[in-house]
């Protein structure tokens, strides 16, 4: 059975799922969008050195909708299964993504929501494979893993996080989160949603 390091969790909350239930045609393009940005993330960890999949986890929670995720290696020797190298590799593909984060070092999802869907002014890439950023209107630059920041740029990352948040245009759905460890690491309100709403190819040249 796959690490802990591996679970984290989404959660879609508001009063339209108050009966514990979403709608299908909400949340399987939701889900899919997530294991595609899993998938293009995976190539800048490469100590996981084999293909990663997204599972749905059965313990389902009424009330707010809470989805239970792990992610899984397609192949690999059972002896080595989430070894302590897996577990570094799933910290460092989750660091990068925003599922966790480090104090004062944002994830692709907390880089989208500062961004707030201004342009950049500046991008300043440190020795230590960290890049500082500074968004029109800002006075100081945020500080990124420069992996984030390639994904940040990747159009087909951002229009699958677009789509990962989209059940927030609906009503009834006011906010999204992730939990890892039981510790929330992101939470978007329904006024933020249009943040994440992919840029245009013309903007992402």
């Amino acid at each position: 059975m796959p690490s802990e390091n591996a679970h984290f969790s989404i959660i879609y909350d508001g009063e339209g799922l108050a009966e514990g239930s979403i709608d299908a045609k909400d949340l399987a393009p939701a889900l899919l969008a997530l294991a595609e940005v899993v998938d293009e993330a995976q190539p800048l960890v490469p100590e996981l050195d084999a293909r990663l999949s997204l599972r749905v986890r059965s313990n389902f929670e009424r009330g707010s909708f809470e989805i239970h995720l792990e992610l899984a290696k397609l192949y690999q020797q059972v002896v080595s299964l989430f070894s302590g190298q897996d577990a570094t590799a799933f910290a460092n593909l989750f660091q990068i993504l925003g599922i966790t984060g480090l104090v004062g070092v944002l994830g692709l999802f907390q880089l989208i929501k500062r961004s707030k869907g201004r342009k950049t002014t500046s991008v300043t890439f440190e020795r230590s494979e960290r890049v500082k950023i500074t968004f029109e209107g800002d006075t100081e630059p945020v500080e990124a893993d420069s992996r984030t920041w390639q994904l940040f740029q990747n159009l087909r990352v951002r229009k699958a996080i677009e789509q990962v948040i989209t059940p927030l245009f609906h009503k009834g759905i006011d906010t999204f989160e992730i939990k890892h460890r039981g510790q929330q690491s992101l939470k978007v309100a329904q006024d933020e949603a249009k943040y994440f709403i992919a840029p245009t190819e013309h903007e992402g040249e």
